[in-house]
């Protein structure tokens, strides 16, 4: 069987275990590139997909407080 060398939004939100819209969103973030079809379709590919694959492998994860704290559920509902 061949290897893809470009995939559709859709099979390159599959091959990443991750939707659509946030294909879309990794797009307009700029971490990862797509080619626009004559008609408007985007096209990425393998090697783009492969190159976020691998830069993303050093983010870090937000270190944001939840907001379900205990202490804004304690100020918020009176639950303590």
């Amino acid at each position: 069987m061949e290897e893809k060398i470009t995939f559709t939004t859709r099979e390159a939100a599959k091959y990443l275990g991750i939707s659509s819209s946030t294909i879309y969103r990794m797009e307009k973030q700029g971490l990862i590139s797509a080619i626009k079809t004559p008609g408007g379709q985007r096209r990425f590919s393998r090697e783009s997909i492969e190159k976020y694959l691998q830069e993303s492998q050093s983010f870090e994860a937000p270190q944001n407080p939840s907001r379900f704290k205990k202490g804004n559920i304690v100020r918020k509902f009176g639950v303590m």
